[in-house]
């Protein structure tokens, strides 16, 4: 029989998601967390796209369960911040929870990708930087070719 755990495994390997507290009875499950981030996007939209794949699963016809995810915001720190909230409903959790966890893995995952800007070996930091710090600029002002290397050696 799949336990709580087992749903939360899976939201953790997909969404990167941490549970703060569970609560199980017979007919319902309460987990509260966070999805870590780390300063890119691809956890959330993942758990985005995993949260919409359940919903879309409970709106079935004959789905035997109920989830009801939101955002509880509370202070710490003396800041506002939030965890995510999953209320699953239904009478015998134990044996609706396959249902659940595969609505869960059969989520798409994020095709979103993080790009890291690498340096040019042999260009300098500012290599595309005009007067006015930015790289572009309209035709005729920019220097290019030749003009450009020369004003690239100090002359203007």
């Amino acid at each position: 029989m799949a336990k709580a755990q087992d749903l939360i495994n899976v939201l953790a390997a997909r969404a990167r998601f941490e549970p703060v507290d569970i609560q199980e009875s017979s007919n319902q499950i309460r987990i509260l967390g966070r999805v870590r981030t780390d300063g890119t996007s691809a956890a959330m939209d993942n758990w985005l796209l995993m949260m919409n794949s359940i919903a879309e699963r409970e709106e079935r016809p004959g789905c035997a369960w109920k989830v009801d995810i939101s955002r509880k915001y509370f202070r710490r720190g003396g800041k506002l911040i939030f965890a995510w909230r999953l209320i699953i409903q239904g009478e015998g959790m134990t044996s609706l929870l396959p249902d659940l966890i595969s609505a869960a893995q059969a989520s798409p995952v994020s095709q979103r990708t993080e790009l890291t800007e690498i340096a040019l070996p042999g260009g300098h930091r500012d290599r595309n930087a005009l007067r006015n710090g930015k790289g572009a600029g309209a035709t005729g002002q920019v220097p290019v070719g030749p003009m450009a290397v020369h004003g690239m050696r100090g002359g203007r």
